[in-house]
């Protein structure tokens, strides 16, 4: 499984979904609507293949797993875990 591509909004609400915040949560520190925050929820979910958010969670392990690699999640970017 390849990191899929997500938009710069669901990049930014990728960190705070796997911190198990909610939709609410997510739109008032991001000052968005509840319903924006679902829309790129949903996406984010479709592009890993996952219906909820507990499995994205794990998606994002097996990720990390198969390559090795932490996600970091401030950058999105990969990097080697620390020793």
């Amino acid at each position: 499984m390849a990191l899929p591509r997500l938009t710069a909004w669901e990049n930014e609400l990728l960190p705070l979904l796997l911190r198990g915040m909610t939709d609410k949560e997510i739109a008032d520190s991001l000052v968005l609507s509840p319903h924006t925050v679902r829309n790129h929820v949903r996406a984010i979910l479709r592009k890993f293949g996952v219906d909820r958010r507990g499995q994205l969670s794990l998606a994002v392990i097996a990720l990390q797993r198969q390559r090795k690699k932490r996600l970091d999640l401030e950058g999105l970017g990969w990097t080697k875990p620390k020793k």
